[in-house]
């Protein structure tokens, strides 16, 4: 699924001029995440060594968002991107597509 800004979706992405395990190890700190400002309550939700990164936690707002960091090898380094989705988006995708489901199988695409 493509996520949009218009979903409320936040996406950055950087380059780090390390390999990826060095990058990986970045973002496993949580320095990294600027946690040493705050702490806050998350959970993992898939981890792939070296790679992805996913977790929920409490937003800035006070809603809980779907946080997803993955890791790609690019010339110059590795390439972080990060995308934080609010829960509440993601509910709300799932009920529109639960509720068609009673349609028969269907293909999604995204743009």
């Amino acid at each position: 699924m493509q996520l949009h800004e218009e979903a409320g979706a936040v996406r950055r992405e950087t380059l780090l001029p390390v390999p990826r395990e060095e990058a990986w190890a970045a973002v496993c700190d949580d320095d990294w995440l600027g946690l040493e400002r705050e702490e806050r309550r998350a959970v993992d939700e898939e981890v792939v060594e070296g790679r992805r990164l996913s977790f929920t936690w409490d937003g800035d707002d006070g809603g809980r968002t779907l946080v997803d960091i993955t890791l790609d090898d690019a010339e110059d380094g590795t390439r972080v991107t990060v995308v934080e989705l609010p829960l509440v988006t993601l509910r709300a995708v799932g009920a529109s597509v639960a509720a068609r489901a009673a349609d028969g199988p269907r293909m999604l695409a995204c743009a």
